[in-house]
């Protein structure tokens, strides 16, 4: 296995609210075990709510995702 799938879930009105509301719903081995998940969340109170929160991430196993340093809010 080379990549695996995440699956996202947000919502808020703008991009903070949408920041501090994402929830990561689960790491699975296909697109479709993720999007099998996405569509079991979707009986749930706030994921039914706000069905188009959802997103698929593919991610490649052993790469670095965060290849360059950070500054803290503090800091900026």
């Amino acid at each position: 296995m080379k990549h695996v799938f995440i699956l996202w879930h947000t919502h808020g009105e703008n991009d903070e609210l949408r920041e501090e509301n994402l929830k990561m719903v689960g790491i699975y081995s296909s697109e479709g075990e993720a999007d099998a998940a996405r569509v079991r969340k979707l009986q749930y109170p706030g994921f039914r709510d706000t069905p188009d929160g959802f997103e698929i991430e593919i991610v490649e196993l052993n790469r670095d995702q965060w290849s360059e340093g950070y500054m803290r809010s503090s800091e900026v």
